[in-house]
């Protein structure tokens, strides 16, 4: 496994691995947007031009997957696919409704939820940023020490050569904190439900990156024209997070919200920052925390604090606010 593939599966681990409606919800909802006006519904006889699809669905929940969805959204209208049930757990607590339902392991996945998007929230956090650039408060080519003077610092790193847009396409050389031995032990296995609700500060995550030396300098790495080096960090994007925050003055959340949510009208969209539930309604999330093979132990991942991820991989989302962003 690459070392880009191994940093996204923790963040992935800790949101992705999906299934079914929940009955929590969150503190930070979406604000009020322009009208969200509904894409046109496929034909009928269209849907068999995704019957491919819902096959591979089917698959996945075959091979252990207890649940998916999907949204195809293209000229002829939305197609929408969903295989597998919403719950393991054939009893749970409905704090909406005060009862317990025996039930829940029969709901079917909705594209209604809200889930963690994890590493999507990376194009949010960059949009952001080319966002204040636009309106003349960054430019893509400040260094790090010009925003952030002392934070980035040791270890032979140069701060005053990393510019934001090499944060943004993860050519800065910053070791990704993601992929430090101690910090990720905090997260795999048993140790996750003495850690799901540690609350992390960006600072406190910078550091952990920094206390390893770069992986190159920012001068070896790409550019247009000249191929280098490049290697994924999500460091990169918890600095880039930071840099929104300082040239706001506000916090990242709010950022997001001004830029990109409100302008397009995202309902299902929030940044969660500090809280560690789900809007309802919302998929159960399970993982196996990096735990392989037939006794891999499944856990239920639904609830942790998602300052874990900060501006890498903290929002939350649905399927269809994911594709009118990048649609």
């Amino acid at each position: 496994m690459s070392r880009q593939q191994s940093s996204r599966r923790l963040l992935i681990a800790l949101a992705v691995a999906a299934v079914a409606l929940g009955t929590l919800t969150a503190t930070t909802a979406a604000p009020a947007g322009p009208p969200h006006h509904a894409p046109p519904r496929l034909h009928p006889d269209a849907q068999a031009a995704h019957a491919k699809t819902q096959a591979v669905l089917n698959e996945i929940v075959a091979q252990g997957t207890p649940g998916v969805i999907a949204r195809i959204q293209d000229a002829r209208g939305v197609w929408d696919g969903r295989a597998g049930v919403g719950d393991l757990v054939a009893e749970r607590f409905d704090a909406l409704t005060d009862n317990t339902s025996v039930d829940a392991s029969k709901r079917p996945r909705s594209t209604s939820e809200k889930f963690r998007i994890a590493s999507v929230t990376k194009t949010f956090t960059a949009t952001v940023l080319l966002g204040l650039e636009a309106e003349g408060r960054i430019s893509l080519d400040d260094s790090v020490e010009r925003w952030l003077p002392g934070v980035v610092r040791g270890k032979g790193y140069r701060p005053g050569n990393i510019t934001v847009r090499r944060l943004l396409n993860h050519t800065s050389g910053i070791f990704d904190y993601n992929m430090d031995k101690g910090f990720r032990t905090l997260y795999a296995g048993d140790e996750f439900d003495r850690n799901r609700h540690t609350r992390w500060s960006p600072e406190e995550l910078v550091d952990i990156a920094l206390a390893h030396p770069p992986n190159f300098q920012p001068e070896q790495g790409s550019r247009p024209g000249r191929p280098g080096r490049w290697d994924y960090s999500d460091t990169n994007y918890i600095l880039a997070g930071m840099i929104a925050e300082k040239a706001t003055g506000g916090t990242y959340a709010q950022a997001v919200e001004r830029l990109v949510i409100r302008p397009l009208g995202l309902r299902g969209m929030s940044v969660p920052d500090t809280s560690p539930r789900l809007p309802a309604p919302h998929a159960r999330h399970y993982s196996t925390l990096f735990e392989d093979g037939p006794e891999a132990k499944v856990r239920d991942v639904t609830e942790f604090s998602p300052t874990v991820a900060f501006s890498a991989g903290q929002m939350i989302s649905t399927v269809g606010d994911v594709n009118t962003f990048l649609s």
